[in-house]
């Protein structure tokens, strides 16, 4: 990223070197003598060796180090068994995780993966394992029943993490509402930069805690600078930058996974006009009671050849179908990005396809910048974006998906003529303006079209800036005006004139008053917000002009029934 980019570095390796604290990795091995871990005040822990499986072994460490029993906690969880050590309370969660065939798969995965991720999963583990044995005392008690940690419990939790909380989370009923926790990305190209160089700025919005918490740290060595994070649990990078080229990623508007509704008949489920028997198993999950005794409780598993059944209730099932259960080498193909040089490096990475799920934004130091809509998508014999948001019927052999688009099916723009890209977890069809990726070149069901109103206000900016500078980019991503009140306040004010009370009147005075960014103690945005929300901007039918994409920056606009936006006001 030119000079910007280079920048953002030298402040971390400073941050290594002036802000240290103590080594904390001494390890009486040998082989482990030149691997150190240098930590600074913010708690980022600086890997030093030369030795890829090295740093894996310090990351298990330091994760340790920074959150024991975070870790021991979601490892227990994902391997099913939290109600074994814990009790009751976690008796759904190990219900999910063999419901949805995660420990059978967490050995297939390992029989699949590559012997460079073997060997890197070995080392983390090791380095987990070893702290715990050598700092007893900083694990909790009910959290020791976890250790050791074997490479399964990595396997399991990035299928847990993965599959849970992302693919299949608006499915299984666990989304975490992403819609209000959005992710964005910016990368401006030399052309739009005020110093010439590449910029890429990442915010990814996620709640953090639990498995949602992130893990920063750095790896240094032979021909290695690489800063950047992972969530707590899972090793090496999933959002990083070296001396050459960063990455971020975002949620994408990916439909990689179904629910199947299935016809109960005679003990099994229709089925291409005949009565097929589920593929079943018991698994006996232990629950630990309140007075330390232990009780014992069969899950029926049952299969279709849809997936695993969810649910089922009378005549009525549903099956899950989830993408990616081919694909081992997740963790394999985010280290290689990590340690890509130039933008070929990295794209031959990427063409591992072995991430199912978010979209990628980059940018280098030779001032490439580059959007993917990344993840696996089902090949679909037919139907459109609408139809596969729904229940699929189970019966029809032609619903049911085997193979996936390959990465040159996939929407991407590689230096764009505008000199920008973005994403806010719009569809990638408006990553840029004018937009330069049509929906009608892809199979309908790929992505939906629109544009909500965050990524429009990132555009907005980029747009009215030919020549941005380091400071204004982060400014940019930090921005909190609100674009929906740019869009609407007008209207609000010309129908309070019309139909308003003393109390809306006055409400509508703080509104005008109000500077329309959402920052820490503003009345207006409370007072807006609140209004919005009884309002639902998501619903079209409250704007005059719905969403327009030959008009993707300025709609949807105006009140559709002001009488009524005026009530909730004075609500």
């Amino acid at each position: 990223m030119g000079l910007q980019f280079r920048r953002c570095f030298t402040v971390a390796t400073l941050l290594a070197t002036a802000l240290v604290l103590c080594a904390c990795l001494k390890e009486p091995d040998p082989a482990r003598s030149s691997t150190t871990i240098q930590w600074d005040d913010w708690g980022v822990p600086h890997i030093y060796s030369d030795d890829e499986q090295e740093i894996f072994f310090a990351d298990g460490w330091a994760q340790m180090h920074s959150h024991a029993n975070t870790l021991l906690k979601l490892y227990g969880a994902s391997r099913g068994r939290a109600a074994e050590f814990w009790g009751k309370a976690y008796l759904a969660n190990d219900q999910m995780v063999h419901t949805l065939g995660h420990v059978d798969h967490a050995k297939i995965m390992w029989e699949q993966q590559d012997p460079q991720l073997k060997a890197l999963f070995e080392s983390f583990v090791s380095g987990i394992n070893a702290y715990a044995n050598a700092n007893p005392e900083a694990i909790e008690p009910e959290n020791r029943v976890v250790l050791p940690v074997t490479v399964d419990d990595v396997n399991l939790h990035s299928q847990f993490i993965t599959n849970t909380r992302f693919l299949a989370g608006r499915e299984l009923g666990l989304s975490q509402h992403w819609g209000q926790n959005g992710s964005n990305a910016i990368a401006v190209a030399p052309s739009r930069s005020a110093s010439g160089h590449a910029m890429l700025v990442q915010n990814p919005h996620l709640p953090w805690s639990s498995e949602f918490l992130f893990y920063e740290k750095h790896a240094l060595g032979e021909g290695r600078n690489i800063y950047g994070s992972n969530l707590v649990g899972m090793p090496g990078f999933v959002i990083a930058f070296n001396d050459f080229l960063g990455w971020s990623h975002t949620n994408n508007t990916i439909d990689n996974t179904d629910l199947y509704e299935l016809d109960l008949q005679e003990g099994g489920y229709l089925y291409d006009g005949k009565v097929k028997a589920f593929d079943e198993q018991i698994v006996r999950l232990r629950v630990k009671q309140d007075d330390g005794s232990y009780d014992e409780q069969e899950l029926k598993v049952a299969r279709s050849v849809h997936g695993p059944v969810v649910r089922m209730n009378g005549d009525r099932a549903l099956a899950l179908r989830i993408v990616g259960r081919d694909r081992s080498d997740m963790l394999l193909q985010w280290w290689r990005m990590a340690n890509a040089r130039n933008f070929g490096e990295f794209e031959a990475a990427v063409q591992m396809a072995q991430i199912p799920y978010w979209n990628v934004m980059y940018a280098d130091r030779e001032g490439n910048i580059f959007y993917l809509f990344n993840g696996l998508v089902p090949v679909r014999s037919h139907g459109d974006w609408a139809y596969w948001q729904g229940l699929i019927p189970g019966d029809d052999p032609a619903n049911l998906w085997d193979r996936v688009h390959s990465h040159s099916d996939l929407p991407r723009l590689l230096n764009p003529a505008s000199g920008w890209l973005q994403n806010a977890n719009d569809p990638p069809w408006t990553s840029t303006i004018p937009q330069q990726l049509k929906a009608a070149d892809f199979p309908p069901y790929m992505s939906p079209t629109g544009m909500q109103l965050r990524p429009q206000r990132a555009a907005e900016m980029l747009l009215e800036d030919d020549s941005i500078t380091f400071e204004e980019l982060v400014a940019y991503k930090h921005d909190t005006r609100l674009e929906l009140a740019d869009r609407l306040l007008d209207d609000l004010c010309a129908a309070i004139d019309t139909y308003g009370t003393d109390l809306s009147r006055e409400a509508m005075d703080v509104l005008q008053a109000w500077d329309r960014h959402a920052d820490n103690g503003s009345r207006g945005t409370v007072l807006f917000q609140s209004w919005a929300m009884k309002m639902n901007p998501d619903n079209v039918e409250n704007f005059v002009l719905a969403w327009d994409a030959q008009r993707p920056l300025s709609t949807p606009d105006g009140l559709a029934e002001p009488e009524a936006m005026v009530r909730l006001l004075d609500e």
